[in-house]
Formats: C-alpha cells, structure tokens, sequence
C-alpha cells in the first residue's frame, strides 16, 4: 500500500464533543500507517474575535464564502494532497471549499457525523421528541420554530445555506463519497436524495487499552446532560430502581442543575459532573452496565464503543442508530424509555445467571471484529483508494502499464481503440496473467453521464477497456484516425468471450438481472456453447445493498473462482460497482448491460442494417417510447453539442495519448 496525502478539513466545535475527539483519532490513526495528513482547521472561537463588520457578514459567509474558497484553493495549490477529507464545514468553511477542491480535480470526501444536510439542528429533534418535517415537508419549520440553538435567525442561516446548495446541487456534483456511520443514517440520507452508490458506511473507533478491571455493581451514565439525550427520563426511571442499585452520571449540560434538584432525594444517584478521559475511562471499566438513554437519532455514540472496548455491556433506549449499533440480547438490551416498567425489567434480566457473562464475552467480539482501529484504517484507505485516479495510485498504475493500449477520447473519456477479437484477446491475456480489471462498454448516454458525475467519470478512466458500443463512438473514433474502427458491443463480446470460454475451460459467473432471466441465459449458453463452465449465478435486488450484503456477494462471486464475471446491473451503476470492487473480485469483470435481456430474448435486437447505420437507438425508442423518449431527447442532444465543442481540444490529447 502506498502512502497517501489527505487533506482533513474540520471546523472544530466551542465545546469539544465526540466529533472532535473522532477526527483527532482519525488523523493520528492515518498517521501511523504512514500517511501523511495535513491539516486544515477553523474553530468556532473565532466568532469571538470578529469584528463587528466580519459578524454581520457571517451568515452570507456560512451560506457561500468566496474567501473560504480563495484560502482552501491556496492551501490545496500549496500542498497538493490526493484526497480532501472534509469532516465539519459549518459555520466558518462553507461548502464553497468543496468547489476549490473540484476546481483542482482532488476527490472530496465527507464525513457525515450528523444529519445537518437534512436538519438544520442536526439531530431531527424539536419539542421533546423526533421531528423529520425539514426532511418531508420544507425547512422553513426549522426557521419557524427556531430549532438551531433556539434561535429563529440563526435557523435561518442553516436553513439557507443547505437550501441554496441543494438548488445549485452541490451535495450531488462536489462530493465524491459520503462516509456514514451506520446503515440507519444510509438509508436516511438515501430517502432524502443523496446519491446511494456514493454512501459508504464506517463506524467510529476507538484504541483499546486492553485492560479490564473487576466489575462493581454501579451503572454509568456519560454524556451530555441535555433533554435531547434522555437523562431527565434515566433519572425519571430510576425512581423504581432498587435502592441498592446506584447510578453514576458523569456530564454536564444546560438540565445538569434541573436534573441534580430532580435526584436531591435519591442517593442511589451520583453527579460527578465533567471529568477528563482517563476517569471517565476507569468508571467505563467497573461500569456493570452503560445506559444511553437518548431519545434522538444519535450519530454514533463513542461512548458505547469505549464501553465495549473494556468489556462493558450496553442498556439502550430501541431508537435509530442504536438499535443498530447495541444487539438486543447480544452486546446488551434494548429498552423504551417512555414506559417507566421497562428499564428495571431489562435489568432484571440482564443479571440472570449466565446472560451477563455472555453479554461481556459478545461485546469482546463485536469490539474486535467492528470497532477495532486496524479494521477501521482498511475501511478509511479502502474509500480512498477507490476515489484515487491511476497515477495517484502506483499499484493500479503499474496493473495498467503492461501494455499500453490505443485509444482515443471523446467528450471527457477515453475510448478503447480495438476491434472485438483484439478485445477479447486482451481480456484473455489479463485471465493468463491473473491481473484484476474491468471492462465498460460504453455508449453516448455513458459518456455524458461521464461529464455530469464524477464518481462514472473516475470508473470509466480505472477501466482496462472501454469498448465503443454504438456507432456514434465508432465515428468519432475514426474521426481521431482510427480509420478501421468496428462497434464492440457489450452483447456480441459476451458471445465472443462464451465461445472462447467453452474452448479454453474459463470459468463464467453471471450477475445481474432477475433469477427468471439468469435461469434462461444460462440454459441458452449452455446449449449454444457446449463444454461452458458457468460456475454461479446471483441476482441482487434492485434497491441499494448494504455494507453486509454487499460483501456476501462479493464473497460469494470468489467462493466460485470465476475467470470472467459479466455485471448486468446497468449503466452507471455496473460501472460504479465495478470500480468499487476492482480489488476484491477474482477475475476479470465486464459491465454488459442489457445483454443479458437480449440474449435470453426478453428484448428483442434491431436488424443489423440499423445497427451499421447507428439508428439502434431509433428501434428502441420505437419499441419503447414512454421510457426512453425523454433520455435519447437529453443525452444524444447533449452529445451532440459536448462532441463538436471538444472535439479539436481531444484530437490534441489523442495525439499526445499516441506519442
């Protein structure tokens, strides 16, 4: 693994909370492995320092700043990192220093360590309870109601900085990849209009001591002494409570003087108020149970994973993420904290002989093989490595350099300039050697969609090939010099890799499309190419997988030690797919798209005198003109102009790709 230059951006907070103290870890964690991160800070206590002039023009600069991108892009020009890490960009960054990224062709990642992007105050909390009406309706709630510290006009800033960037689409073109910390904020953030093939899912961490220490019979509560985290019900709640079991609160918060009157009857309830880590870290050992109360949709808690780190079993109100990250009757205990019954039944039952030692010995495991820091670090490098261009990543670069293929680029991508059966040949050579790549076959609509998402853009240059399938790419290959160009269509290529494949003994795995359609492709081929050897098949649901799922598929696809596997998932998102897994699948993959339909017959293919005459696209529309109408109207229009307006720039590219 090489080393990598990250750029980690991060506004830090008046009062240091869980995302500091995760981007401090993050930095040192990548420091270790030998990367180099240079950091890019502001911090909230600058507010203070401002004049009176640089106060009122805060909130424009919250909402858009261009001296934010003027220093970002100067920073990034003096320092010229391969990755820009952003974490938390609000109040003094502003998103305008995704667009000085950008503006430089560095990937963008960020981290979503709330739900800011869909709420202004970041939790989906208001009045007492969970509130998504800025997410279903409008963020003028937030605004009306004064959610962001209770405070109409300061809503209103957030409220307009997260209007106006998702009208100019920044959250949709200026990030390359999200990083979210567990499912549950997945599919919030997917149900809201964030692009699901550029979320990616890695928990928090935390460096484990490796000491444990006899356990007392106290429980522990950490954190902020606020409404939104569920004290005032924990205390509430502990009126039931046996009185020989005691409860330690170490925090503070607006409620803590509210929240000290509320127990002064209760001596079973101790304050302890804020303490360093290393206190906090010495109750988390002799803690016989973490209770977390919250009542909001937490990010991710790191108190819990410090508490699994020393072998600490978690008691958790059943809401959002938590219900996720604490396993009811595995690594603790789920519970509602509106019903007062609940919490001193769950104990009950989580001190039954034998269910305590299991909790501890689960949450051992879990700590080991989710939250550990080396397993974080491989996911952290991982997301990067797969945002990375060719020559920023050595070891795919050196994949690449075995032979250097012609070609030549149209609009913004680079096209594989060889006829079929020297395409086939070389994806027969990469077999033989046992190199890992992929193969996009790509049409007009892939080459627009190229110009408008990055993330396409990046998975069409990490290509081994890029086949012309249409002759609109045909003609502009030949229009380059490449006179005796011939269409390499994603369906004639599969039937030309089978024929190989039945004679050679390569081993053929199918993916994509419905199990009926899979059933009947693999009867044809079987037929029509005696001695085949199709070793699986797998046809993914539709909707968007997650992190699990995804690597069953993956583990499943190299169980069967495929030479070829043909991806029909359509296009982006076999592209995306591949690009994501170029260096996990065994064997060489192939986005095919609708060849699998066409060659089980569930689509029927236009004569071949329409294909040579590159109106394909016209007996499509034909046959299916509710559907496609509005597409080939945008994206061959689009193509048309994006051709000729760069058409003299990539003739001089082409000749310096030749030289």
């Amino acid at each position: 693994m090489q080393p990598i230059k990250i750029a980690h951006v991060h506004n830090y907070y008046q009062h240091a909370g869980g995302e500091d103290k995760v981007v401090g870890q993050e930095i040192e964690l990548l420091k270790t492995m030998g990367h180099q991160v240079i950091p890019y800070r502001k911090h909230n206590d600058e507010i203070k320092r401002m004049s009176l002039g640089g106060k009122l023009l805060a909130p424009w600069r919250t909402i858009w700043s261009l001296r934010s991108y003027r220093e970002m892009k100067r920073f990034l020009s003096l320092h010229k990192p391969d990755i820009v890490h952003f974490h938390n960009t609000f109040p003094l960054i502003s998103p305008s220093a995704y667009y000085a990224a950008k503006k430089l062709g560095i990937p963008v990642v960020q981290t979503l360590h709330n739900y800011r992007l869909l709420c202004p105050a970041g939790a989906f909390f208001q009045n007492g309870a969970v509130c998504e009406k800025c997410a279903e309706q409008t963020l003028l709630h937030a605004v009306t109601k004064g959610c962001y510290r209770e405070s109409r006009l300061q809503s209103a800033v957030v409220a307009a900085m997260l209007a106006v960037n998702r009208r100019i689409r920044t959250w949709e073109r200026k990030v390359d990849r999200y990083i979210v910390l567990t499912e549950f904020a997945r599919d919030k953030f997917v149900q809201n209009g964030l692009p699901a093939d550029k979320i990616a899912v890695k928990a928090n961490f935390t460096q484990s001591s490796g000491e444990e220490a006899p356990k007392k019979a106290f429980f522990l509560y950490v954190g902020r002494l606020s409404r939104e985290k569920g004290a005032d019900t924990l205390i509430d709640n502990w009126r039931d409570m046996d009185p020989s079991k005691q409860l330690i609160v170490i925090g503070e918060g607006p409620d803590e003087l509210r929240l000290r009157r509320q127990a002064r009857h209760m001596p079973n309830i101790v304050f302890l108020g804020n303490q360093d880590s290393s206190v906090v870290m010495q109750h988390m050992r002799e803690a016989r149970f973490l209770i977390v109360p919250s009542i909001c949709y937490e990010g991710f808690p790191m108190t819990v994973i410090e508490a699994y780190s020393v072998g600490t079993p978690v008691l958790c109100n059943c809401i959002g993420s938590l219900a996720e990250i604490v396993e009811d009757g595995v690594t603790g205990f789920h519970y509602e904290v509106g019903d007062r019954t609940q919490l001193p039944a769950v104990i009950r039952k989580a001190e039954e002989e034998g269910v305590y030692e299991l909790l501890q010995r689960n949450v051992r495991f879990v700590y080991r093989t989710r939250f550990d820091k080396t397993l974080n670090a491989s996911r952290l490098v991982q997301i990067y490595e797969q945002l990375l261009p060719p020559a920023a990543n050595p070891e795919e670069a050196e994949e690449r350099a075995g032979v250097q293929l012609a070609g030549g680029y149209v609009l913004e991508s680079e096209i594989t300039a060889l006829s079929l059966g020297d395409t086939a040949a070389e994806i027969e050579r990469w077999i033989g050697e046992g190199t890992p790549n992929y193969v996009c076959v790509c049409t007009t609509h892939s080459l627009v969609t190229a110009t408008e998402r990055d993330d396409f853009k990046r998975a069409l240059a990490q290509a081994g090939i890029c086949t012309p399938d249409g002759m609109p790419l045909v003609w502009a290959l030949r229009a380059l010099g490449y006179r005796g160009q011939e269409r390499v269509d994603g369906t004639t290529l599969t039937k030309e890799l089978c024929r190989r494949a039945s004679k050679r003994g390569y081993r053929i795995y199918l993916y994509g499309c419905t199990d009926k359609t899979l059933s009947v492709l693999r009867s044809k081929l079987e037929r029509e190419y005696p001695g085949i050897s199709i070793v699986g098949t797998a046809s993914p649901p539709f909707r968007t997988l997650t992190e699990e799922e995804e690597q069953a598929y993956v583990d499943g696809i190299n169980a069967s030690d495929p030479d070829l596997v043909f991806v029909a998932l359509g296009c982006p998102k076999q592209e995306v797919w591949m690009n994501r897994h170029r260096h996990r699948i065994q064997g060489v993959m192939l986005g095919v798209g609708a060849a699998f339909d066409y060659l089980a017959g569930n689509i029927t293919r236009p004569p071949v005198f329409l294909q040579r005459l590159g109106l394909e696209w016209l007996f499509r529309l034909l046959m299916e003109p509710r559907r496609l109408w509005k597409r080939y109207a945008y994206h061959n229009s689009k193509f048309i102009y994006r051709y000729f307006l760069s058409f003299r720039r990539n003739k001089l590219k082409t000749r310096k790709l030749e030289a």
